[in-house]
Parts: structure tokens; C-alpha cells; sequence
């Protein structure tokens, strides 16, 4: 019988309550001595989870008459599936360490905590029933204002619509979804479960749910359909892309200025709008003056050519 099937057996049996864990020596596969040795105390969580606890064997020996036994929750034992479902922490601890893969029987099996699961699934499943519910805008990029995808777009970023299990974990906790009796409940009929955190969830969240499902679809529908196309975003991107290797490179505006400026202060995460920061000292003195401003900005729709080396890279 290996590890897990002792820990599993120990789960089953409701005559034992503290389980020692052996350290194995991966040089002669025999148990280390070791005083302070670990193990499981296990304890009800529902009627069909046992929790499990580490505690140290001679810490739990004199519970009864001390109390001061310190426990580490570590996860549970399902009597549904089977399993058992820990946190990856037990991974550290001496008794488990991956340097045991090697030794038969050493290795502990598990999976894990089912939270992020319940969270990815339900997710998943709100996304679907959003998708049925918000119809996808109709956008032209070249007149519509499509500013609410701008930071998307300039960090390319495409999160497309979906709700992420971050957008619903606070919903989740309030309306306790993924409290004890609801992970039996998901473990045992993960269907069941489904059905009906979704429907309190759109119950309870509908609304703010729809409309970040709603704003998403917009930007993501933007980006798609910005793609190949002359915006001026896209200019700024392939500016950025062609400037990105190089130190220094000559600007000429449809106004007639040239001045030469640092190719970093070109970059993407300007958003196609330049100060004159980036630009050499000597350049940015005289545009001040001429200007009569202490500050001087210039577009990407201003920019006529970029070059370098005498060379136009960029038109």
C-alpha cells in the first residue's frame, strides 16, 4: 500500500483519527527517526469531506491534556470521488519532497483544492449564457469613436469578452457558492452545482456582469476590426515596431518641423502621442521658443516621415 492509499484508507476507517507520516530515506528507502514527526489529524467538514490537519505526533499525543497542539489545514478527503484534494504546500513538507520520485509508493497523489476549478467553470458558463444575451455592435474604426479600446490596443492586450474567474470571485463568497456544502455539492454532481450557482449569479450580478460582458465585446470587436486597416493607431504600432531597434531617428511633421529624438520615446505605450521629452535637448529648446510653449506635444497623424541615417523608414 503506498502513501496515498494509506491516507486514503486512514480517511475511510472511522475508527482512526491521527495518521503518522513517515520520512523515507531515498538512499536505503527505509523510514528516517525522527522525534518530531508529522501527521494528519482528521476532522468532518460535511458529511461527505474529512478535513485533514497536519499536526506533530507528539504535539497530538498530549492534545487531550495540553491543548496546545498547532494544526496546518492542509485540504480534504472526498468520500464521493474518492480523492483526496491538498494544497501544493504539502509538497514542501519532508514526507512528500519530489526528490522521492524515485522511491516506490513515496509520491503523494492529489488534486487540487477545487475553488480555481469552480470559479473557471462557472466562468465559463456565465460567458456562455452572456454570449446568447449581448449582441455584437456594429463598429466602422475609421468614424466611430472607439477610444474605449485605446489602452487595450496600445498594450496589446485582447481579453476578449469573457468573464474571468477574478470578475466573479467576490460574487461567489457573498453568495457562498463555493462554501463546504457547496464543494461536496460540486464534487458529487458538478452539473447540478453549475445550474444552480449560475442562476444566482445572474440572479444577484446579472446586470454588472452584462455590462462588462457588453464592454468587453466592444473593445475586442474594435481590435478585430481595427486589423489591417489605416488608423492611425496602427500607424503608431508600426512606427514603434520599425523604430525599436535604433537610438536615435529624424522626425518631419506635415507642418514642417524636423527635429531628431530618442527612438525609445516612440514606443508603443505612448499611445501614438509624443511629448518633447523624447527629443534631443538642442531640437527641443527651439521648438519651445518657436512655439512660445513650455510644453510641446506631436501626434502620430502629425508625423509625415521618420528618418534614419538619412534614410526614410517610415511614411
Amino acid at each position: 500500500m503506498d502513501v496515498t492509499e494509506k491516507i486514503v484508507a486512514f480517511c475511510r476507517n472511522p475508527n482512526e483519527y491521527f495518521l503518522p507520516l513517515e520520512i523515507i530515506d531515498k538512499n536505503t528507502h527505509q523510514e528516517k527517526e525522527c522525534y518530531f514527526k508529522n501527521g494528519f489529524l482528521k476532522f468532518p467538514i460535511t458529511s461527505a469531506l474529512i478535513g485533514l490537519a497536519v499536526v506533530k505526533e507528539v504535539e497530538h499525543g498530549n492534545m487531550a491534556a495540553m491543548m496546545t497542539a498547532y494544526m496546518d489545514a492542509v485540504g480534504f478527503f472526498s468520500k464521493d470521488t474518492g480523492k483526496l484534494y491538498l494544497k501544493d504546500s504539502v509538497r514542501y513538507m519532508e514526507e512528500f519532497w519530489d526528490d522521492q520520485e524515485n522511491i516506490p509508493g513515496a509520491r503523494l497523489r492529489y488534486e487540487p483544492l477545487p475553488q480555481k476549478e469552480m470559479e473557471k467553470d462557472l466562468a465559463e458558463a456565465v460567458t456562455k449564457e452572456l454570449e446568447a444575451r449581448v449582441p455584437k455592435p456594429a463598429i466602422d474604426v475609421l468614424k466611430d469613436d472607439i477610444s474605449i479600446a485605446k489602452a487595450d490596443y496600445f498594450s496589446c492586450r485582447d481579453r476578449e469578452a469573457d468573464i474571468q474567474p477574478v470578475d466573479i470571485r467576490d460574487m461567489m463568497l457573498f453568495l457562498m457558492l463555493t462554501n463546504n456544502e457547496n464543494v461536496e455539492l460540486y464534487l458529487a454532481q458538478p452539473d447540478k452545482w453549475l445550474d444552480m450557482a449560475k442562476a444566482r449569479l445572474l440572479e444577484r450580478d446579472g446586470t454588472v456582469l452584462y455590462t462588462i460582458y457588453e464592454k468587453r465585446l466592444k473593445i475586442h470587436t474594435i481590435l478585430e476590426a481595427i486589423k489591417n486597416t489605416p488608423h492611425q493607431w496602427n500607424r503608431a504600432k508600426r512606427l514603434a515596431e520599425t523604430v525599436a531597434d535604433k537610438t536615435t531617428v529624424t522626425v518631419t511633421t506635415i507642418d514642417g518641423e524636423t527635429f531628431r529624438v530618442k527612438a525609445s520615446g516612440l514606443a508603443m505605450s505612448n499611445c501614438g502621442q509624443y511629448d518633447d521629452l523624447c527629443i534631443l535637448p538642442k531640437y527641443r529648446e527651439e521648438l519651445l521658443k518657436r512655439h512660445h510653449t513650455e510644453v510641446y506635444w506631436f501626434h502620430i497623424e502629425e508625423i509625415k516621415k521618420v528618418e534614419y541615417n538619412g534614410k526614410v523608414i517610415f511614411e
